[in-house]
């Protein structure tokens, strides 16, 4: 393991020796993944009959710990009230308390404190918790939902408070579509139930949602010793929580469920999980993760809402719909390139079909343009939009740079952004925001969000999955990687308006 970088910022864990040590050994790992020194005092040592250590024998193990520094941060599992104790004049420090109620009393004097908390099974208690948690320190509060929850549930219960909502995976409650209906393709067993940790900071409220069937000890260890660490090491902020979030995520698809947590989770390099039963698209959730309000500007686009009610002016959808006949060709061709650039036969065939799919596509385009008076001659005759134009060439220039991958990343936010969009539309029609009765644009709906392109969806995104399993990009190329992602998502956004 390697050696902390900041050796002087001690992060001190104190709870029972339970699962073989895990909890504190995943505690110590995780602290020494984010590059702090750490030290342990033990409480209970499990066994077939555990033993609790005396109150006084673990005060004098944390007097030992504190000898040289006070701890940066604090985590406290199931702390008596002579332990709790021990901390009152930590003034001006973190503090991580686990597994204890919401702590209302004026004998806790820490200038920021990081607590997680049982909250009931109801779903609507997770909600009640959290605001009975907010005073006027510096506060994280990290609530964790006994039992399941549906998303529903969760939904009602974390209200319009809620600032981000995270799955396991990466996913943003409300906001991707197809990765809810990938992963049911993958693990249809699964189900959507879920457990709730709701991060509660300063007014502002995240949600940590894992999924039912992940491992219970190293989802609720990795994201109390990652909160510890993460505050520890750059403070109390949006980006320190983020991070920490994102390390427990990444702990928690290396668990399998029913099995031990990942011990190796801290020494481990890979900088995305491979896809597991769990989390079956990792890196593509890393990427939207990345951009989620360029990517929510993309899908929920108000030509995309005008369209799904068909009050999108005609003249719009045409000017749309041309330019996007000729972003097809563009489109077909970089496929083409991936074809070129292929080492198997099995991947040249998985663009030649892709290739054939825009082929098939763009048949649809020129039925649309005809059936608004719009000729296919009439289409060749209109130039490119310069939108249209930097976008097609971003893309060629991305893949005859690059790699088969680099390509790949280029044309996938198409992909994926498409499908999201017409499942979308899908859930929009049958809440009553949208319609397909009386909607010109109709057929453009059904396409996108029928069965055969959302099958296309699947398969690309299985294939970016794998191909990211099989050789885990290092951090400079999952830096060109994102940037390729983000940069077509952008594109894609601004194209909507031609």
């Amino acid at each position: 393991m390697a050696a902390p970088s900041s050796p002087n910022k001690l992060v001190l864990t104190v709870g029972p020796s339970v699962v073989g040590g895990a909890g504190i050994q995943l505690d110590l790992q995780t602290i020494a993944a984010f590059g702090l020194a750490g030290a342990a005092a033990i409480t209970e040592v499990a066994g077939a009959v555990p033993v609790t250590i005396a109150e006084d024998a673990v005060i004098s193990q944390i007097a030992s710990a504190l000898h040289a520094a006070v701890p940066a941060s604090v985590v406290l599992h199931e702390p008596t009230s002579a332990v709790i104790d021990t901390f009152v004049q930590t003034k001006d420090k973190s503090l991580v308390v686990v597994d204890v109620e919401a702590p209302t009393d004026a004998a806790w004097h820490c200038a920021s404190i990081v607590v997680t908390a049982p909250a009931s099974d109801a779903g609507a208690d997770v909600a009640k918790a959290v605001a009975a948690l907010h005073n006027d320190r510096t506060a994280i509060a990290v609530l964790e939902g006994r039992g399941t929850h549906s998303l529903d549930d969760i939904r009602a219960a974390l209200g319009e408070s809620v600032q981000q909502v995270w799955l396991d995976g990466g996913d943003h409650l409300d906001t991707i579509e197809v990765l809810g209906r990938y992963r049911r393709t993958m693990t249809p067993d699964n189900g959507d139930r879920f457990v709730v940790d709701v991060v509660h900071m300063n007014g502002d409220v995240f949600a940590f949602v894992s999924r039912a069937n992940a491992g219970e000890i190293g989802r609720r260890k990795f994201l109390a010793g990652a909160l510890a660490a993460s505050v520890a090491a750059d403070g109390l902020t949006h980006q320190s929580i983020a991070r920490a979030i994102q390390f427990a995520r990444t702990a928690n698809a290396l668990s399998a469920p029913s099995a031990q947590p990942d011990l190796s989770h801290s020494t481990w390099r890979r900088l995305v999980p491979p896809p597991s039963p769990q989390n079956p698209h990792p890196f593509v959730s890393y990427l939207i993760s990345t951009c989620p309000d360029l990517w929510k500007s993309y899908v929920r686009h108000p030509f995309v809402r005008a369209l799904g009610d068909g009050t999108l002016p005609k003249a719009k959808f045409q000017r749309y719909i041309i330019q996007d006949y000729h972003y097809l060709q563009h489109y077909a061709r970089a496929h083409s390139l991936g074809a070129y650039k292929s080492t198997t036969f099995a991947e040249i065939q998985a663009f030649n079909d892709i290739t054939g799919h825009i082929v098939r596509e763009s048949s649809m385009h020129v039925s649309f343009c005809e059936s608004f008076g719009v000729s296919l001659p009439e289409i060749l005759a209109t130039p490119e939009s310069v939108g249209c134009g930097a976008y097609a060439r971003f893309i060629m220039d991305a893949g005859a740079q690059g790699d088969v991958l680099d390509l790949y990343m280029a044309v996938f936010s198409c992909l994926i952004g498409y499908g999201e969009v017409g499942m979308w539309l899908r859930k929009q029609i049958a809440a009553g925001a949208a319609k397909l009765d009386g909607n010109p644009y109709r057929k453009w709906i059904e396409d996108y969000s029928g069965e055969d392109f959302l099958a296309a969806v699947d398969r690309g995104i299985e294939n970016l999955e794998k191909r990211i399993a099989a050789d885990p990009p290092s951090p400079a190329r999952l830096e060109r990687l994102v940037h390729i992602w983000k940069t077509c998502v952008r594109l894609e956004g601004e194209f909507w308006e031609g």
